[in-house]
């Protein structure tokens, strides 16, 4: 699964930022992702093997999830959500790895809502760094179509607030 994120013309006067992921999925589970990050002319890459419940960044010792569930990257942890979200979702959690470090998604039960034009379902979560103090609030609405397509998402930490929506898709919308 490969992910990317660039900004526009008019943000990158402000800042230039450049983003991307790769995830290696195997039998319905993360095996390894490679991600970059370019800001500004400098650029950081983080290589990362996955087991089922523990990760190995290049040149370090093997860590493991707190309680030994299994763990995700973004990408595989929005496929989960996805999925999740088609049938009775209680609130729930899993672990993932981003940019080296391990987090924990709590997602609360989906709510009926609206995006981009289209019925959705919005589900609020929160990101908790595992190492340091860092919490996010996230919401996600998916559309409510058989795919579960990823219409919006909002991240906020300490009043600072990132957006993204749906530009171009080829999913067909009930």
């Amino acid at each position: 699964m490969r992910a990317s994120f660039r900004t526009g013309t008019l943000a990158s006067a402000i800042s230039s930022v450049r983003y991307e992921m790769t995830t290696v999925i195997d039998r319905g589970s993360a095996r390894s992702t490679v991600e970059v990050l370019a800001r500004e002319g400098t650029s950081e890459r983080v290589d990362v093997e996955l087991g089922a419940s523990s990760f190995t960044l290049r040149g370090q010792v093997p860590r493991r999830t707190p309680d030994g569930h299994p763990l995700h990257t973004l990408t595989s942890a929005l496929g989960i959500v996805r999925t999740w979200s088609l049938a009775t979702a209680p609130q729930g959690y899993l672990w993932l790895v981003h940019g080296g470090e391990l987090y924990r998604l709590d997602v609360f039960p989906p709510v009926r809502d609206e995006a981009l034009g289209k019925q959705a379902l919005r589900i609020d979560a929160v990101v908790r760094a595992i190492d340091r103090s860092v919490t996010l609030d996230v919401s996600i609405w998916l559309a409510r179509n058989g795919d579960r397509t990823p219409l919006r998402f909002v991240v906020e930490e300490d009043g600072d607030r990132v957006s993204a929506e749906l530009v171009e898709t080829t999913a067909a919308f009930d």
